[in-house]
């Protein structure tokens, strides 16, 4: 199983109720603290970086309540770009797609990968992906 590296503030569980049922992510107990950690200000001065990763966005509860209604057919293999703390794309593992999560941070892939087994869901295909280079596999 993966382990989870030590951050800023430790980790926290959280369950989310979703229409395909819960889940439960371990995710940062506090992700203000990242701002003051010296490893993303040198990075931040470095290369503009931000730990967005570290936070549920809110658009990614509806997004999760969108796939009980998803056009395409259960099983599609469909790309989760700048997944985060994953949410949505393990909502769409739950619902039986087969999903590529993407982020330019490893310690977002980590996470979702940690969340997956946890939850009993398959291992996660992972890619750390630079935006200005992307994958040749095509979505539909």
């Amino acid at each position: 199983m993966v382990e989870l590296p030590p951050i800023p503030g430790g980790w926290a569980e959280r369950t989310f109720n979703l229409p395909l049922g819960p889940l439960t992510l371990t995710l940062p107990a506090d992700p203000d603290l990242f701002l003051d950690d010296p490893a993303v200000q040198a990075a931040n001065q470095e290369t503009d970086y931000m730990p967005y990763w570290s936070t549920i966005w809110p658009a990614a509860i509806p997004t999760t309540a969108a796939l009980s209604f998803a056009p395409w057919p259960v099983g599609s293999r469909v790309l989760e770009l700048g997944c985060g703390l994953g949410l949505v794309g393990l909502a769409a593992l739950q619902r039986g797609d087969s999903v590529l999560f993407t982020d330019h941070d490893a310690h977002c892939l980590q996470t979702v990968q940690f969340n997956a087994v946890r939850n009993g869901l398959p291992q996660p295909d992972t890619l750390l992906l630079d935006w200005r280079a992307p994958v040749p596999e095509r979505f539909p």
